[in-house]
Formats: C-alpha cells, sequence, structure tokens
C-alpha cells in the first residue's frame, strides 16, 4: 500500500512538474551589415525553424511569449526578433530610413544565419508578410513555407482591389509613440 502510494505520489508531481514547465526563452543579438539585431529564441534548435516576422513599427512582443512555448513544444524551434528601428535592435533618427524592403528581408536571411539555420517557416504579418513574399523569391532555398496574415502581394497593385480608405491612413499617422524595450506598454491584457 506504502509503494502505491509512493508511486501514485512520484507520478502525480511528474504531472505537476511537466505542466508547469516552460520553454526557456534566449536572446541573442544578431550583428550583420553594421546593424544589431534582437532576437529570441525558444526550444530546440535541433527542431526545424519558424521565422516570426512582425509588421512595421511593430516589437517582436507582438509574437506572444506564451504563443511561441506553445510552437516551440510541438517540436519547432521558434525565432521573433525586431526589426530595424524597432524595440532593441538598431535604431534610426526619426525619419531617417537609410534601408529598404530588400535590407528587411536581408536581415531575416542574416537572423537565420546567425542561429546557423539553412532553412525556416517564414511567418509575417503586414510588412513582415512582405518581408517573407520576398525572402521566398530571392531566397526560395531558405524558405520550406510561408503564412501571410494582413499582408497583400508583392508587385503591382490589382487594378480590382480597392484603395485603403483615406481616413485610415489618417489616424494611423496621428498614432502616439510606444516605448518598444518595455513589454507592458507594447502588450495589454
Amino acid at each position: 500500500m506504502k509503494k502505491k502510494l509512493l508511486w501514485i505520489l512520484i507520478l502525480g508531481l511528474i504531472i505537476i512538474s511537466c505542466k508547469q514547465r516552460k520553454t526557456e526563452m534566449k536572446e541573442k543579438i544578431i550583428k550583420t551589415n553594421g546593424i544589431e539585431l534582437c532576437t529570441e529564441s525558444f526550444g530546440n534548435k535541433k527542431n526545424p525553424a519558424i521565422l516570426l516576422v512582425a509588421g512595421a513599427t511593430v516589437s517582436m512582443l507582438y509574437w506572444d511569449t506564451e504563443f511561441c512555448q506553445q510552437l516551440s513544444e510541438k517540436g519547432f524551434f521558434v525565432i521573433r526578433y525586431d526589426n530595424r528601428d524597432v524595440g532593441k535592435s538598431t535604431n534610426y533618427e526619426p525619419g531617417s530610413t537609410p534601408y529598404d524592403i530588400v535590407d528587411l528581408t536581408n536581415d531575416a536571411i542574416s537572423i537565420l544565419d546567425g542561429y546557423k539555420i539553412d532553412k525556416a517557416h517564414f511567418v509575417g504579418i503586414s510588412l513582415g508578410g512582405l518581408i517573407s513574399q520576398i525572402a521566398s523569391i530571392k531566397f526560395a532555398d531558405r524558405v520550406n513555407s510561408l503564412t501571410l496574415m494582413s499582408s497583400g502581394p508583392w508587385g503591382d497593385s490589382d487594378p480590382t482591389i480597392p484603395e485603403m480608405d483615406t481616413s485610415i491612413l489618417d489616424f494611423h499617422s496621428k498614432a502616439g509613440t510606444v516605448n518598444w524595450t518595455n513589454e507592458d506598454s507594447v502588450v495589454t491584457i
């Protein structure tokens, strides 16, 4: 009877410890082309990689830590990062953008290089979707798959797709400044 209770106790502790286990997050700065890109990774580097590419002016914290942990616990090595001019990555003076979309795409590939990853599943939202599309064209051998959200096609616009409402552009042009290095000011629950 005592042996049976001991085994039940041990099993219970194992179950509790597994439920409480969270994948460790590691920060890494990738230095490339005279800039620094702040990244965070989750999971085992030997697993298939997912590169999470955020939109314009959006911190890597857009990709919720719990979401990244869940992906890693499903068997993926997850990387999220701050694009240039966002968060802990290299920032420039306001109004100064000495880079273009191709540079941002090259940054994404440099992150894979920094982790010594040959290929990744690209997941991009908004501008991150455009970066991911360009990566799949310029670096097809580095992209396993694309998942695009809130992102239009790259290239000439389709005349059958309506233009963006100017009131939306006006609204966003009046947005306040956010401290992207402070997770509490970026993420609200």
